[in-house]
């Protein structure tokens, strides 16, 4: 079971919470790490969304300007 726990949380979860956000695996890891660090749990729960709002803006700045 730990095995299991530790493949869905290290190697599923990036990757299905990046394309669901449209961010990359390695920096939907990189939020999470920076998140708890910052704001704990709290940073955790909002991190990646957090994240694909300001990616979003990015393009929508980068398009526009473009």
């Amino acid at each position: 079971m730990l095995v299991v726990q530790r493949v869905l949380l290290h190697a599923m979860l990036p990757r299905i919470m990046g394309c669901a956000v449209g961010l990359h695996p390695l920096l939907v890891c990189a939020v999470l790490l920076i998140g708890s660090a910052v704001a704990g749990v709290w940073g955790e729960l909002f991190g990646i969304a957090l994240a694909g709002v300001v990616a979003s803006g990015t393009n929508y700045v980068h398009d526009e300007t473009a």
